[in-house]
């Protein structure tokens, strides 16, 4: 066979910008063919076709296409085939711009987590106020709590983050954790408590995992500084609702703003404490 009337491997990659290497291993896999190797030098030659089969082959892979999926598209032989391929590979990016989003949106969140702590941090009053807590659903799990158990170990919610990366849930911003009650808060009982974060919009919610949390009017007030301060918080906030002749629940949830997972020290760490008012 005449080699004039082919191009070698170099000539193709200068033409086409490409790496010999990567020309080898489409060769490899199939999608690019020489058109003959030379037997006793194993040269690869190619017609001079190839050029805009490459060209169309790297333009497909820059929308995201695999090898093989490749393959299929240069074999297609109408614009119906086509079609099929281009819708499957528009729902695989949509797919993967949701993912995107939902880390940027978690980012986000841990950013505005910064923003809220750093306030709180420069404000030198501590005010207790009534607000309203808006309604939403939350991703939920009940903590096994053992003997060794302290209010570090919740923070870290390790049960909580293992199960919903399983189950392909996403949280995103703060963690609640819910105390059935007051007193047995303040005595460091964690029997019963809930940890709760909120529910990436993006999320195909798992119904078993979520609850209701808010719609209701609640005492609240940011503690700062230690866990074992903690308490200190909540005793003026109950004096502050007595005063006031605000009727609690009795539960009450802490909303972790600033702590461990954000690395602050802990005569740094900024926790909302909220007692829910109304009907036990």
């Amino acid at each position: 066979m005449e080699k004039n009337n082919f191009l070698s491997i170099g000539e193709i990659c200068h033409i086409c910008d490409l790496a010999p290497s990567a020309l080898r291993y489409y060769d490899k896999v199939g999608v690019i063919k020489p058109a003959y190797v030379d037997n006793e030098s194993g040269y690869r030659y190619f017609n001079a076709d190839v050029i805009p089969r490459i060209v169309m082959l790297r333009y497909y892979q820059s929308l995201g296409f695999s090898l093989n999926e490749i393959k299929s598209l240069l074999g297609c032989s109408n614009i119906d085939e086509m079609r099929v391929h281009l819708l499957e590979q528009e729902q695989k990016q949509d797919e993967h711009l949701r993912e995107i989003t939902m880390v940027k949106d978690r980012i986000r969140a841990w950013l505005d987590m910064i923003n809220e702590a750093k306030i709180v941090l420069n404000d030198p009053d501590n005010n207790i106020l009534m607000r309203y807590i808006e309604a939403r659903q939350m991703l939920y799990c009940d903590p096994q709590i053992h003997s060794f158990t302290k209010l570090q170990h919740i923070m870290a919610n390790t049960d909580f983050v293992l199960t919903a990366i399983k189950n392909k849930q996403t949280t995103c911003g703060p963690l609640y954790v819910r105390y059935p009650s007051i007193t047995k808060r303040l005595e460091g009982d964690l029997k019963g408590v809930r940890l709760m974060a909120r529910c990436h919009q993006a999320n195909k919610l798992m119904t078993a995992m979520t609850t209701s949390f808010g719609g209701f009017q609640a005492v609240c007030a940011y503690h700062k500084g230690s866990i074992e301060s903690l308490r200190n918080t909540y005793e003026k906030m109950l004096a502050w609702a007595d005063k006031h002749r605000f009727e609690l629940q009795g539960t009450c949830v802490e909303r972790f703003i600033n702590d461990i997972w954000l690395g602050g020290r802990e005569e740094q760490y900024i926790i909302e404490i909220i007692m829910p008012v109304g009907a036990k």
